[in-house]
């Protein structure tokens, strides 16, 4: 679970999230912090927010993909890459959706790709 945490925490930083919430989870995925009974619910509410927000701005940019409408994505991807994570301790299978929406967030698509792939114990 580790390993996987490096892929979730890059897209944490790429998308400067530093919300509480977002921080509290990492704890918990670290094994700093006990869970909350509602984190998970209010880490899918803020990425919920964040998704909103980007379909907004990107009507509003009359479908372009401003840096704005980016960094709202990026933001999205990896608030949903933080939830994915914590409910992966109920659902194994969501760990993969995690990585993904992780990969989803960066912009450096070939860095998070390798933290990916180590992180799952493929070869590069």
């Amino acid at each position: 679970m580790r390993r996987r945490l490096g892929c979730v925490q890059a897209a944490v930083v790429a998308a400067g999230l530093q919300e509480e919430n977002i921080k509290d989870a990492l704890g918990v995925l670290s094994g700093t912090q006990s869970l909350r009974p509602d984190l998970r619910r209010d880490v899918e509410v803020l990425a919920g927010e964040f998704d909103r927000n980007y379909f907004i701005l990107l009507e509003k940019a009359g479908g372009v993909f401003t840096p704005n409408v980016l960094m709202m994505f990026q933001k999205a991807r990896a608030a949903s890459a933080v939830y994915f994570a914590l409910s992966a301790t109920l659902d194994p299978n969501l760990l993969e959706e995690s990585l993904y929406e992780a990969i989803m967030a960066s912009r450096d698509k070939k860095g998070i790709e390798a933290v990916a792939r180590n992180a799952l114990g493929a070869p590069d």
